[in-house]
Formats: structure tokens, C-alpha cells, sequence
């Protein structure tokens, strides 16, 4: 109308001239967080607006979120982008230290999930889902690939990149959503990866003793155990790891300190692993029972549940 007409006399002019400085401003702007908390602030600005009975900035603001969103897309292509090229460092390299690139990933997740709310949530959740594909294919299927014959660095490499960009959501009240399930999907998996590899270096005989003979015991019984090769190696075995359990579970809490950058993280590790290591033992006192019911010729060599929890214990004074 007659108002909306007077308003664009009086400031058409300086709203040209402050899109002009926009449009120059935004062609050499890589601030992907900055575009977003604008158009955030214009459509708030729009709003109070409309509610105050001055339509006449509508244009405006409609202009500047279009402007605005064009350049958000754009720059996070460049993100993305970045991530894609991203070159493989040395695989000597891959291990306890994390990339730069998951920092970098980790704090612009955290804070597109945090602006991400209200009219702008559904258009920059679709973009943060591009970004984590990226992510995770440059994690799992580019830089993992190349640790795939080293199963307990791989491990170590998918751990502390995925523990730093869940801790990097949950220090910015990000507690949940897509982010936040896959890479805990990919700390669990490679968490129990980390846990069978460094448990087999020196318990790696009494594992596979287990695995292979709790099936057959079950289902044709203790005869059908005897007939097996591997009942031939269970008094070496039970004297392997009378000899070696104490010295075992040192090495595992030396490689768990050194292996994981968050100390927290480690202390979770450290009691899996030890928890893991009990559960096996435990398993194979029972194939044992029942292979020998009043004790075996090895007897004095068992080492009782109690004895190894009593030892844990002593590890788990930070747990």
C-alpha cells in the first residue's frame, strides 16, 4: 500500500546499499557458523517485525536469508570438500594422535547441531548429514583401510579419532542426534576390536581354547572334547597362564595408557579389557570342570577367579 511505498522512498536506497556490501562481504566469506547465526538473527528480526506491524522490512530480510543460505551451502561444500582431499598421512603416523581434521570436524558439527533449531533445522541437518558421510568414509573406508593388516593400531586410530569428536559434542551439550550415534557405533565396534587383539598377545591360547571347545562340549560332551587336539595343549595352557596371567594383565594396563589420549577413555577401555579377560577365564574353569571333576593332573596350577579379581582390583582404583 500507500505506507509500504512512502517506506521504500525513504529507505530503498540504504537498504540497496547495505545488500551491495552483503553480496561483497559474503564473496570471500568461509564462515560457515557466521552465515548460519545471521540468518538466524534475520528471521528472529523479520518475525519481531511482522509482529509489530512494520511489513515493509519483509523484502529485506527475505533477501539477506537467501543470500545468507546460498553462501552457508556453499562453504560447507568447501568443507566437505575438504575433508574428501584430505591426505593420507603416513600410516606410522595413524595411532594415538589424533587429526586435525576430526577437531575441525568435531567443533563445526557440535556447533551447526547447536544453531540447529527451529525453522533453519531441517536445511542444516541435511547438510550435516553430507559432512558426517564424508567423514566417516575418509575415517573408516579411506584411513582405516590402510591399518586393515594392523587390526590393534586400527583400533586404536578409529578410538581416540571418534572419542574426541563425541567428547567435543557432549563439552557443547550435544547428547544425541546422528553425529553422536555413529560415532559411538564406531567407538563401541572398535573398542571390543582393541579389546580381543590386546587380550590375544597373551592369553591368545587359552581364547582359542575356549572358542574351539565350548560348542563341541555342549553338544557331544566331554568325550567328544578328549577326542580333539586341542585337549592335548590344556596342561600347557593352564601352565601358560599360571605362569604368565600376573605379567598379562601389567602389559595390558601399559598398552591401555599408552595407547589412548583421553584418560577417561582409557580407564573404560582398561576395565573392559580386564572384564573381557575374566569372562574367558571364567569360561574356561568351566570346560575344565566338567572335563575334570574332581581336578585335573594340573590342579595345582589353576589360578581361581577370585585370585584374578583380587589382582584387577588393583588396576581399578580410577574406574
Amino acid at each position: 500500500g500507500a505506507s509500504n511505498g512512502a517506506f521504500e522512498n525513504v529507505f530503498g536506497k540504504t537498504l540497496f546499499h547495505l545488500m551491495e556490501h552483503l553480496e561483497a562481504f559474503l564473496s570471500s566469506s568461509h564462515d560457515a557458523i557466521g552465515s548460519l547465526l545471521l540468518i538466524k538473527i534475520s528471521m528472529a528480526h523479520d518475525t519481531l517485525m511482522s509482529k509489530r506491524g512494520v511489513p515493509g522490512l519483509g523484502p529485506f530480510f527475505e533477501h539477506v536469508c537467501k543470500l545468507m543460505w546460498d553462501r552457508f551451502f556453499t562453504v560447507m561444500e568447501h568443507h566437505q570438500a575438504s575433508i574428501v582431499k584430505t591426505a593420507n598421512p603416513p600410516p606410522a603416523t595413524l595411532g594415538v594422535n589424533v587429526l586435525p581434521v576430526t577437531r575441525r570436524y568435531g567443533e563445526l558439527a557440535a556447533s551447526l547441531h547447536v544453531l540447529a533449531e527451529g525453522p533453519v533445522e531441517q536445511r542444516v541437518l541435511s547438510t550435516t548429514s553430507t559432512l558426517r558421510s564424508a567423514m566417516h568414509s575418509l575415517l573408516s573406508a579411506r584411513l582405516g583401510s590402510v591399518l586393515r593388516t594392523q587390526r590393534k593400531k586400527q583400533a586404536i586410530f578409529m578410538v581416540n579419532n571418534a572419542d574426541m569428536v563425541l567428547s567435543i559434542l557432549r563439552e557443547r551439550g550435544v547428547r544425541s542426534g546422528d553425529d553422536t550415534r555413529m560415532f559411538e557405533e564406531m567407538l563401541d565396534t572398535h573398542k571390543s576390536v582393541f579389546v580381543e587383539e590386546v587380550l590375544s598377545v597373551t592369553y591368545g591360547r587359552l581364547i582359542r581354547f575356549v572358542k574351539a571347545t565350548e560348542q563341541p562340549l555342549a553338544q557331544g560332551g566331554v568325550e567328544a572334547v578328549r577326542k580333539m587336539p586341542e585337549h592335548a595343549q590344556l596342561e600347557a595352557i593352564v601352565k601358560e597362564f599360571h605362569a604368565d596371567w600376573k605379567r598379562g594383565i601389567e602389559a595390558i594396563n601399559v598398552e591401555v595408557m599408552k595407547s589412548f589420549s583421553n584418560f577417561k577413555n582409557g580407564m573404560e577401555i582398561l576395565k573392559q579389557t580386564l572384564t573381557q579377560l575374566l569372562l574367558y577365564h571364567t569360561r574356561f574353569l568351566d570346560i575344565v570342570k566338567q572335563l575334570y571333576p574332581n581336578g585335573g593332573p594340573f590342579a595345582r596350577y589353576m589360578i581361581t577367579i577370585s585370585t584374578i579379581m583380587n589382582e584387577i582390583k588393583t588396576y581399578s582404583r580410577n574406574f
